[in-house]
């Protein structure tokens, strides 16, 4: 009898783990035709979904393993459609576009697209406070504007061409010309150098300094190795990495935050050098009443946002330049034939001096950068033919639009030439510092850091390769996420071999 009732019991048990099976089937089953069968056909003027295996997850796991990968599949699989497409990201609705005349389209909109909301999740993300960020969005009366779109307007007057800028590059270019000199590159015998570290040397640490002042330095030498690491792991900051995967981030973050309110401590009079725009900023933030904490998170991500890049594109670019004997020839006569003064002239004298050079460096955003552009969608937004809805955002992945054939024949190739014809760098296809609102006011100053590296480098000194047998090209990491120029997988650098000028 009790061998009966036990096999009842196994059988019922079998039963409802077979109905739950087969129920979990069925919805399943009902969840994919819904949301990739009839649901499209009820939103017909939305962009196609990209289908995915699992709810709410989405593309997640693919998309933060690989973004580039993930976004060439998507299109792949939609039979290489340059219209927009969705993709679910950990439960947000993504849309993804890649055609010059969306990017223009998305640039140029104001009103339906909202750069605001990610600037406001990145600060707290970042480890701003709600008061702080309220603070930040109030109407300051004396600027008629809230204190986030007052920093941008202060960034624009100090980066962008003008009185500010004439007067803070020289301070600039002192600082990058400084570890250059012979007695700092060759006087201890050493003739052999890492590209990587010589581009952190003379990029990272005087950049940060010609913007606060050189007591920042001084507060924590080690600070340059902090940023470097918080920018290699930042992106999981940016697509929101569940705190748990994401500790060695917020711990290079919270020193890079101590750090800021360390110097926010010293003297005035020891921050004087500061440039104008750490020091107008620091007034307002400090005149809102910002916490020193708040206004330490809002230097942190002005200094990520303005040393980031400069340093990964002059590696790259110097890396081009040495394993290709023919161009170098071109950029080291177009060097040293030219007036180390134009360094100083205007945009145009710059580039009527350096025009190879020039072209290089923009070939090298191209076909290295990896930057990434972000609008929340606040009203029904037209996009060609699609709405996109409210609600859901918008990402422009710039390397996949680098590397359209629609935007730039023979894209998957390097080519130092390609912008030797000026107005290809200012065609819809080609946006390595983003557009509209958002568009780097640092942009000037980025490109004459690395003329003035580059001409610099090779007016004092030969240069050449270690071991050019031996040296094999860096590899681009291309499977990390990135939110700017792509960095070298770990370990691959370029040796240079550098001696005084003969």
């Amino acid at each position: 009898m009790a061998l009966i009732t036990i096999s009842r019991m196994l059988s019922e048990r079998t039963n409802a783990t077979n109905l739950s099976i087969v129920s979990f089937v069925l919805l399943y089953f009902a969840w994919r035709v819904w949301m990739f069968t009839a649901r499209p056909l009820l939103r017909l003027k939305e962009p196609k979904q990209v289908p995915y295996m699992i709810p709410f997850l989405g593309h997640a796991l693919i998309f933060f393993r690989d973004s580039n990968k993930a976004c060439r599949d998507a299109r792949t699989s939609m039979g290489g459609t340059q219209e927009p497409l969705g993709m679910v990201i950990a439960g947000e609705q993504f849309y993804i576009i890649n055609s010059p005349e969306d990017v223009t389209a998305f640039y140029n909109n104001k009103k339906s697209l909202s750069f605001d909301e990610y600037v406001q999740d990145v600060l707290i993300s970042m480890g701003c406070s709600a008061d702080g960020v309220e603070k930040m969005n109030k109407i300051q009366p004396h600027l008629k504007k809230n204190l986030t779109h007052a920093g941008e307007d202060f960034y624009r007057s100090q980066f962008l061409p003008g009185p500010r800028f004439n007067e803070f590059w020289p301070k600039v270019y002192t600082r990058i010309e400084a570890p250059l000199t012979q007695e700092k590159l060759l006087g201890s015998g050493i003739t052999q150098h890492s590209l990587w570290h010589l581009c952190r040397a003379a990029l990272l640490g005087p950049t940060l300094a010609s913007i606060f002042g050189d007591a920042v330095l001084e507060t924590d030498p080690s600070i340059i190795d902090t940023m470097v690491l918080f920018d290699d792991l930042s992106w999981k900051i940016n697509y929101k990495i569940p705190l748990p995967f994401s500790r060695d981030t917020h711990a290079a973050k919270n020193k890079m935050i101590d750090f800021f309110q360390k110097y926010a401590d010293l003297p005035v009079e020891k921050k004087s050098d500061a440039s104008w725009f750490a020091r107008s900023l620091q007034e307002e933030m400090e005149h809102a009443g910002l916490s020193e904490h708040d206004i330490a998170v809002f230097n942190v991500s002005v200094s990520w946002t303005a040393l980031s890049n400069a340093f990964k594109a002059c590696f790259w670019l110097m890396a081009f330049l040495v394993h290709d004997t023919v161009l170098f020839n071109v950029i080291q006569d177009e060097a040293r034939s030219a007036q180390l003064e134009d360094l100083h002239a205007s945009e145009a004298k710059l580039e009527a001096s350096y025009p190879h050079l020039i072209s290089l460096y923009n070939e090298t955003l191209r076909y290295n950068g990896s930057s990434v552009s972000i609008r929340t969608v606040v009203s029904p937004t037209q996009l060609g033919q699609f709405t996109i809805p409210a609600g859901s955002r918008i990402i422009l992945p710039t390397r996949q639009l680098h590397i359209n054939e629609s935007a730039f024949r023979n894209s998957h190739h390097f080519q130092a030439d390609r912008f030797m014809d000026p107005k290809l760098a200012k065609s819809p296809g080609f946006r390595p510092f983003g557009g509209g609102v958002s568009y780097c006011p640092g942009r000037y100053l980025a490109r004459r850091e690395l003329v003035a590296f580059v001409v610099v480098l090779l007016s004092r000194y030969d240069i050449g390769l270690a071991n050019p047998t031996q040296s094999t090209f860096p590899r681009l990491d291309e499977v990390k996420p990135s939110v700017g120029m792509l960095t070298p997988v770990l370990g691959d650098d370029v040796i240079l071999l550098i001696t005084p000028r003969s």
